[in-house]
C-alpha cells in the first residue's frame, strides 16, 4: 500500500503544471511533472466506472502497485494515474503489467 505521504494532495494537485509528459497504455494514463518531492494521485471517473465500489476497486489496485514499486522509483516526480474505460474489466495481474509498463516509458523505472 502507498503511505499518505507519498500521495498527492487536493493542493498540489490544482497547482500540478499544464506543462507535463503524458503516457499512455490501453486502460491507464500517466501524467509527469518533474518535482523535487514525488508523489501520486490515482483518478477513476464515473464514466469509467459507473458504481464507486468499481472505482474504489481500480484506485486500491493501482496504489497497490504503486507501493510495491515505491523503492525502485528513481527520478522524483508528481505523478496522476487516470483509469480509461475497461480498466474495471482487467485483471489484478494485466493492471500490474499495464502501470509498471507507464512507469517504464516515463523513465521511474
Amino acid at each position: 500500500m502507498l503511505p499518505k505521504s507519498k500521495r498527492v494532495s487536493k493542493d498540489a494537485f490544482k497547482k500540478t503544471p499544464i506543462q507535463n509528459k503524458v503516457f499512455h497504455s490501453p486502460h491507464f494514463t500517466l501524467r509527469s511533472t518533474p518535482s523535487s518531492v514525488d508523489g501520486f494521485a490515482v483518478l477513476v471517473s464515473k464514466k469509467v466506472a459507473p458504481k464507486a465500489v468499481l472505482r474504489n476497486k481500480i484506485r486500491r489496485r493501482v496504489y497497490s502497485f504503486v507501493g510495491a514499486t515505491l523503492s525502485d522509483i528513481k527520478n522524483p516526480a508528481k505523478n496522476i494515474i487516470s483509469a480509461k474505460s475497461g480498466a474495471g474489466t482487467l485483471s489484478f495481474e494485466m493492471q500490474r503489467v499495464e502501470i509498471l509498463e507507464l512507469f517504464k516509458k516515463a523513465g521511474l523505472l
